[in-house]
């Protein structure tokens, strides 16, 4: 009977250990994760925007019918890639980070290495969207961002990705979960299939059946 005293005081200063940690981790990841959440925000806002003018266009046709810019051959693409990789992409960073930042369990180092790498892709997707918008579009569906604008997403990438493995490798425990392998291996995943079509339909395209 002395014994169950001692192991419930235990417990629980196990658990309030356990609870520090997850704080610090996010408070560490907090601004981050904050900003992909913003700037996702931000980027639905537009999205939905340029979504509710092409509708009226489909409706009215006569709806801003004589501004080039927004005809319906340039809003759809522009409206598709803000919501793809505005909202999308931006929310999947904030997710990730934050699950890869608590299962490492470790605050997080090189935040601001985070904080460059989403001005860097949300930078980048403005300078695709406004290069659509203006008809720089390449023609490729869900390719369409402009060559010129598609390093700084692959920058971006890089960013996190680099940071994906600095987190991996200072996880505190023997082992990692396996949501941790998926995270770190979709940080490399995109940006090489991303870069392959680029390569093969934007910057050098292949000729015949890609």
């Amino acid at each position: 009977m002395s014994n169950a005293p001692q192991s419930n005081s235990q417990s629980t200063s196990t658990d309030a250990c356990v609870r520090t940690v997850l704080s610090e981790i996010d408070v560490s990841i907090r601004f981050p994760a904050l900003f992909f959440v913003i700037a996702a925000i931000l980027w639905l806002v537009v999205g939905t925007g340029l979504t509710l003018i092409n509708a009226l266009q489909s409706y009215q046709p006569s709806f801003m019918s004589g501004c080039e810019f927004v005809t319906y051959g340039r809003l759809y693409p522009a409206a598709t890639n803000a919501m793809l990789f505005g909202w999308g992409c931006n929310v999947i960073f904030a997710i990730g980070l934050w699950i890869m930042a608590r299962l490492s369990l470790a605050p997080i180092r090189s935040g601001g290495m985070l904080i460059v790498a989403g001005l860097f892709w949300n930078f980048g997707l403005k300078v695709g969207i406004l290069g659509i918008l203006a008809g720089d579009l390449t023609g490729a569906e869900f390719l369409e961002i402009p060559g010129y604008a598609t390093p700084l997403l692959l920058i971006s990438y890089a960013l996190i990705g680099a940071w994906g493995i600095l987190a991996f490798r200072a996880r505190q425990g023997q082992g990692a979960y396996v949501s941790q392998w998926y995270i770190l291996a979709a940080f490399f995943w995109f940006p090489w299939i991303y870069m392959i079509a680029q390569f093969m339909v934007v910057w050098f395209p292949a000729r015949g059946v890609v």
